[in-house]
């Protein structure tokens, strides 16, 4: 075991992390030696790979790094990419060339690693969440065999049957119920298929509206107002790059919704030259301090690489950030205590990916 030394010790009190390196870049060591960064130990630190570990995932390009970032004096926030391959958090780092008898011998990182960033891995609730929400489509369907039996028995006792009412209020209920069923379906498996289809913003963002009902705070304090274009071309992209910039961003906001006040929600989508978007917006009086640690205000505007260095308690950038790389575009992100938006631009491609046939969104009615 490693002897942790006074040093080692100020470093793991300030929670920073110390990586020393070769002036070639081989890491040479990890402090505090008893902590781990991104997996990376005493154990495997000739596996790490400046390149590969850090330069790519932060769009570094070598010799711009070796001639200007080990100057800097402020920290920067840098990802890492961990033993497994996974990328970090955003980590403030201040890099600096070191010397040995004056003479240029290394670099070292000098990475500010906060506490709730201190453990790698999904948590158990994470886990379980996950594996709850991978038989979900087959729980659906499972559901809707017997309610399209019921509906069936119903129908046909309403026409032998038209005086007794209440089938006609069963059946209407029960399509209502099936509608939710589809809905939730189709979110599913639109989210689980990889490749690029053809999606209508206007129909993309009425499902996804309609699932955010699911949060009952959200059905039952939240007036809904939809302005929808009608010009709005179809387009080819991932279906969870979109769908997933909606839940990330109503996650964040939905902290700083007081349980006991009504909201006011606006959601538009529109086409502006060259490109289209949605905007959603939220009105009314909002917590100051969310739940999760976030406080207002809050702004963030940008693309890919402006989410991939930005922190943010409570907001997955890097998500975000991976979200944004599927169509490009701008993520505008506003909060202030009586109002709550987020705006994303984007150029849309109409043109089919290589090697596609021309495919329509997945729907219920057709899940082949």
């Amino acid at each position: 075991m490693a002897v942790m030394t006074l040093t080692d010790k100020f470093l793991q009190f300030a929670h920073v992390v110390l990586l020393e390196f070769s002036e070639t870049g081989e890491l040479r060591s990890i402090h505090p030696a008893e902590r781990p960064f991104c997996g990376w130990s005493a154990e495997n630190l000739d596996q790490f790979n400046l390149h590969t570990h850090f330069l790519e995932p932060n769009h570094l390009d070598p010799e711009f790094f070796l001639s200007r970032l080990p100057r800097e004096e402020e920290a920067v926030n840098f990802r890492w990419k961990d033993a497994g391959g996974r990328l970090s958090s955003p980590y403030p780092t201040i890099w600096q060339r070191t010397s040995d008898n004056g003479r240029q011998s290394g670099l070292q990182a000098m990475i500010y690693v906060p506490m709730e960033c201190q453990s790698l891995g999904a948590n158990w609730l994470d886990k379980k969440l996950y594996y709850q929400a991978l038989h979900l489509p087959g729980l659906i369907h499972n559901i809707n065999g017997p309610l399209g039996t019921i509906f069936g028995r119903a129908e046909l006792l309403n026409y032998k049957h038209p005086e007794i009412s209440d089938f006609e209020e069963i059946i209407r209920v029960g399509y209502h119920l099936q509608e939710i069923l589809n809905t939730f379906r189709s979110k599913v498996i639109n989210e689980k298929y990889l490749k690029a289809i053809r999606v209508n913003l206007n129909r993309f963002l009425d499902e996804e509206i309609s699932f955010l009902n699911s949060d009952l705070f959200f059905k039952h304090k939240v007036e809904k107002v939809m302005e929808f274009c009608e010009n709005i071309p179809e387009f080819y992209s991932k279906y969870a790059a979109l769908s997933g910039i909606i839940s990330e961003c109503y996650h964040f906001f939905r902290q700083f919704m007081d349980e006991k006040q009504e909201y006011l929600f606006m959601c538009r989508s529109f086409k502006e030259a060259e490109r289209i978007g949605f905007k959603l917006e939220f009105e009314g009086r909002f917590l100051s301090r969310g739940e999760r640690g976030a406080s207002l205000p809050v702004e963030i505007s940008g693309g890919q690489d402006v989410y991939l260095q930005t922190i943010q308690p409570s907001l997955d950038t890097l998500f975000l950030s991976q979200c944004l790389a599927e169509n490009g575009g701008i993520l505008e992100i506003q909060g202030k205590a009586n109002r709550l938006v987020f705006t994303y631009r984007f150029k849309a491609n109409t043109d089919a990916p290589a090697a596609m046939f021309e495919e329509e969104i997945l729907r219920l009615d057709n899940p082949g």
